[in-house]
């Protein structure tokens, strides 16, 4: 079993050198499993493991066979947008945010531009010298929080291959 990053997960999509399972194309999740799925990263539980198979016509790619909602979702907010391989609401994956006094995660609405809410897409594209930059002048417990969510793009998923 081998271990990969989200980031390098989702880096080797964007190669090609991993892709999804044809039957997965449709992504099921609603708002309640994404904001659950975030939860559980945030928090360092256990999210899976993600099971992969080598491509019957090409023996360089991965297929995603299963954990392609975990994966998907994490594309989606890692990079900020929906993908091209996407089919599903994609209200899904956009517009969450994370409050990073309260730790709560949910779906933008007006009142979340005054306070501590930041976009939780924006934050996991930050570069680490703009984190740095943003924390250096908060609160301890709101810095933390903050880098808690800035490090989802670095947690370590369970890779088997079949």
């Amino acid at each position: 079993m081998n271990r990969l990053t989200a980031n390098d997960i989702l880096s080797y999509i964007d190669e090609g050198l991993m892709a999804f399972h044809r039957s997965s194309d449709y992504y099921t999740w609603n708002r309640d499993n994404v904001i659950d799925y975030l939860k559980t990263i945030y928090c360092n539980r256990e999210c899976g493991t993600i099971v992969l198979a080598e491509a019957s016509e090409d023996k360089d790619v991965s297929v995603i066979m299963d954990g392609t909602q975990r994966v998907k979702t994490l594309y989606g907010l890692v990079r900020g947008l929906v993908p091209e391989f996407f089919e599903g609401n994609a209200t899904t994956l956009t517009g969450l945010w994370f409050n990073y006094d309260t730790e709560q995660f949910a779906y933008y609405n007006k009142d979340m531009e005054y306070g501590k809410w930041v976009s939780v897409s924006d934050c996991l594209s930050y570069t680490d010298s703009k984190m740095r930059s943003l924390c250096k002048d908060m609160a301890g417990k709101h810095a933390y929080h903050l880098l808690k969510l800035y490090n989802i793009k670095y947690t370590t998923f369970n890779c088997e291959r079949l």
